[in-house]
């Protein structure tokens, strides 16, 4: 498993785990509660599971500052010939939206061009039903980060990763289905608004996180009854992107 997948993996993990957690605040499975800081946290541990100690392969900063992690994606070094090589301090970049990204990781590339480690992704997460025009916010801070330039070069960001969770009241087999799908079509028309992307490649994932058609048995005295108020359909999605490689000559 490369490390792209190997922290998308631990990505929706973590989902699972905000939902499995959000029960203890609300005492139902089917109630939500604003759970970015918790989704947040969850990301950062899931991941930091592949990690032996010291803290290695991926240093892992939960609210990085935005402005700061655009100039890490900058090489600092630009090489002039096989054995020589000259710091260019990268320039204040122009970012469009400030503030301090959720998740980022960072790893050491031997010859990257860094001194210790680089930039590996960007994660910016969400928790349920967040509004279109923090969506496309984010969304777009991400574009950013892989569009960047500097003397030195083009952005080193692998990926970037937009996650956030959806809650539905309707979980029959073929809603579940039709959730799924729903959700899937939103975030295509959040892409739509974003512009020309052909110099970026992007994947919509979608998933059910957490789903409860029947109800919750509960044990009483005398006789268990069903909570049906624990019904419900939780689906995660991530939008992943990274920069597409330029075609060579045909």
């Amino acid at each position: 498993m490369d490390h792209r997948e190997a922290i998308l993996e631990k990505i929706w993990q973590a989902m699972e785990f905000a939902c499995e957690q959000s029960e203890l605040f609300t005492g139902s499975k089917a109630d939500t509660i604003s759970a970015e800081y918790l989704f947040t946290v969850a990301v950062a541990m899931a991941i930091a599971e592949h990690n032996g100690p010291p803290g290695e392969p991926y240093v892992i900063r939960v609210e990085r500052d935005a402005a700061t992690f655009m100039k890490d994606c900058v090489r600092p070094i630009k090489f002039a010939g096989q054995f020589k090589s000259r710091m260019i301090r990268a320039e204040d970049p122009d970012i469009r939206r400030p503030g301090r990204v959720d998740v980022t990781v960072y790893m050491d590339v031997p010859n990257s061009g860094h001194f210790g480690v680089r930039p590996l992704c960007a994660i910016e997460l969400k928790g349920f039903d967040p509004g279109a025009g923090l969506v496309r916010a984010d969304l777009e801070r991400n574009l950013g980060f892989l569009r960047t330039t500097g003397p030195t070069g083009d952005s080193v960001l692998e990926f970037a990763v937009f996650a956030a969770l959806h809650s539905y009241g309707r979980y029959r087999d073929e809603q579940v289905r039709g959730n799924e799908q729903r959700t899937r079509d939103k975030y295509k028309g959040y892409l739509e608004k974003l512009g020309n992307l052909s110099d970026i490649n992007v994947d919509i994932k979608v998933k059910s996180v957490s789903v409860e058609q029947a109800g919750t048995v509960i044990q009483g005295i005398d006789y268990d009854e069903l909570d049906t108020s624990s019904r419900h359909h939780f689906v995660g999605a991530m939008v992943v992107m990274s920069r597409a490689m330029p075609s060579g000559p045909t």
